[in-house]
C-alpha cells in the first residue's frame, strides 16, 4: 500500500477477521471489568468523590441546581461528566415512575448512594475500554496489525486497568485523554495539517481537565517536532 504524506502506512479500514477479533478484544475487556463491579457496595468509598461532587451539584431538598464544584483537588471535567450519567438515571427514574419529583432523586441519592455506584463505575468500564480501542488503532496506524493485537491484549488484561474501571476516579479518564493525545501527537511527524496540532492540543486540554498532571503531555508534540528536526525531516505544513 502507498504511504500517503501525513498518514501511515497501516490505516485501511478493518474487515472481515481482523475486525472480529478488534471486537472480540473489547469485549472481553469489557467482560473483565463488568465482573464483580458491584464490590462493596452498598458502601461508598473514598474512590467515589468525583460521583459525590456530582451528586452535590443538585442541592438540597427545597435548593436548586448548582454547578460550583467546591472541591479543588483536581479538575472539574469528571465531575460534569458523572452528573450526566446522574441526569440519566434521574430522566429514567422519573419516566419509570420511580422519582415522583427532583427531592425525591436528591434524597435517594443521598440515602442510599450505593443504589446509583454500579452507573457511576460503569462510565469508568467505557473509558477504559476505550483506552484499548485507541491502543488498538494507534498501534495498527504506527506498526501494523500485530503488534494493534498484542498492545491491546497488554491493555485489556492490564490488572492496573481493570482495577482502576471497577472505581470511580479521575485516572481512567485522563488515561483515555493522554492516550488520545499520543494517537493525534504522533501524527505530527513528517507532513501535518492544523487539524492535527487542533486535536492534538484539544485531547491535552481534556486531559488536563481531568486531572491536573494530563498538562504534562503539553511537551509531547515539542519533542516529536524536535525529533522531526533532529533527524533532518523537512517540515511541511499544509493548510
Amino acid at each position: 500500500m502507498e504511504t500517503v504524506p501525513g498518514q501511515y502506512p497501516h490505516d485501511d479500514r478493518m474487515k472481515g477477521p481482523e475486525f472480529a477479533l478488534f471486537a472480540v478484544i473489547l469485549t472481553a475487556a469489557m467482560a473483565a471489568r463488568l465482573w464483580n463491579i458491584s464490590w462493596g457496595l452498598p458502601d461508598v468509598f473514598e474512590e467515589a468523590m468525583p460521583f459525590t461532587v456530582a451528586r452535590n451539584f443538585w442541592g438540597t431538598p427545597g435548593g436548586g441546581i448548582s454547578f460550583h464544584p467546591d472541591f479543588f483537588h483536581y479538575p472539574a471535567f469528571s465531575f460534569y461528566v458523572h452528573f450526566v450519567v446522574q441526569a440519566v438515571q434521574f430522566l429514567a427514574g422519573s419516566i419509570s415512575g420511580q422519582f415522583g419529583s427532583l427531592d425525591a432523586f436528591r434524597s435517594a441519592m443521598e440515602t442510599d448512594p450505593g443504589a446509583f455506584m454500579t452507573a457511576a463505575r460503569m462510565l469508568s468500564v467505557l473509558f477504559v475500554v476505550g483506552t484499548v480501542g485507541v491502543v488498538w488503532v494507534t498501534a495498527r496506524e504506527i506498526f501494523g496489525r500485530g503488534s494493534a493485537i498484542g498492545a491491546a491484549l497488554l491493555a485489556a488484561l492490564n490488572p492496573l486497568l481493570i482495577a482502576g474501571a471497577q472505581g470511580v476516579n479521575v485516572d481512567v479518564i485522563l488515561t483515555f485523554f493522554l492516550m488520545m493525545t499520543l494517537r493525534h501527537a504522533l501524527k505530527l511527524s513528517g507532513h501535518a495539517g492544523p487539524r492535527e496540532f487542533v486535536l492534538t492540543g484539544v485531547m491535552t486540554g481534556l486531559a488536563a481537565s481531568a486531572k491536573y498532571t494530563g498538562v504534562l503531555f503539553l511537551a509531547l508534540p515539542v519533542f516529536v517536532i524536535a525529533a522531526d528536526f533532529a533527524s533532518g525531516t523537512a517540515r511541511t505544513f499544509r493548510f
